[in-house]
């Protein structure tokens, strides 16, 4: 899984393949908006839950919740550049104090 984040390759190396997680998907420069639409097509049913996917066309990204057991077969879709773990900052973190 050479194009997916370290922290989400740990992931899927040390929990359950059943964990649901968020998914930042870049796609693959070459395509055109019509192939990014059925690339995320694609995505969400690879993704075990087949749960609907949020498209940004203009940046190539998918994002998508998945169980960490399908990040491989998402990594590697031919339509895929990159695949990480969206994690959200604790409140604390974002007070400035």
């Amino acid at each position: 899984m050479g194009n997916v984040s370290d922290k989400l390759s740990d992931l899927v190396k040390s929990d359950e393949p059943e964990r649901e997680v968020s998914l930042n998907v870049m796609l693959r420069k070459n395509l055109d908006r019509e192939k990014v639409a059925a690339v995320a097509e694609e995505l969400a049913r690879l993704s075990a839950d087949k749960k609907p996917v949020e498209v940004l066309s203009a940046a190539r990204m998918v994002l998508m919740k998945g169980k960490l057991g399908s990040v491989r077969a998402i990594s590697e879709h031919p339509g895929v550049e990159w695949v990480d773990h969206d994690t959200e900052a604790p409140i604390e973190d974002l007070i400035d104090s």
